[in-house]
């Protein structure tokens, strides 16, 4: 199980790595010292899935400007996500590794795996530089997550992070006010 302001949960899994063809593995470690956007979802070949991806590579500039790496996670195999990103010109353009989680096994460890689908759930994690969960966001699988909202969390996380003395209030974007707490 995963807690906010916790050290995430180790992981080692095995990834295909979109940008140059090949497969790999990548663990919790491979993150460190940057922001890590570990963003799951139930399956390839799916409805919503694909734009959910889609969108999350069209932000990759915004991604590489803020220093941010995204990992995407389901059950299906690395061969899988291979196929997917050969035959779906939705997903064409992405970017960033696809990790597999074939058995569930980190899925379940995370608590967000559907036994009754066999799939992981739609869920976002934002882990800081250190390891540490910041954020963690879970939806029902008929819906489609937003990736601006991600990043708009990503950046009061990372405000926050570089400011101590202050908080974000609601829907706060940069160069919104801030509260300050001393």
């Amino acid at each position: 199980m995963f807690e906010i302001d916790k050290k995430f949960p180790d992981f080692s899994l095995e990834t295909f790595f979109v940008e140059n063809g090949e497969v790999g593995r990548v663990s919790n470690q491979d993150f460190l010292d940057h922001w890590f956007i570990f963003f799951w979802y139930p399956a390839d070949r799916t409805f919503v899935c694909p734009t959910e991806l889609a969108e999350l590579g069209e932000y990759h500039k915004e991604f590489e400007r803020r220093n941010v790496r995204v990992l995407a996670a389901s059950t299906d195999s690395v061969y899988t996500h291979k196929g997917w990103l050969q035959t779906e010109s939705l997903i064409s353009k992405i970017k960033f590794p696809m990790a597999s989680d074939p058995h569930g096994n980190y899925a379940k460890k995370l608590c967000i795996y559907d036994e009754r689908s066999r799939h992981a759930q739609r869920a976002v994690f934002i882990i800081d530089p250190r390891g540490i969960l910041r954020a963690a966001t879970m939806v029902s699988d008929s819906i489609g997550r937003s990736t601006k909202e991600i990043v708009r969390e990503l950046d009061a996380l990372c405000f926050v992070y570089n400011n101590p003395d202050h908080m974000c209030p609601a829907s706060w974007e940069e160069g919104m006010d801030v509260i300050s707490v001393k």
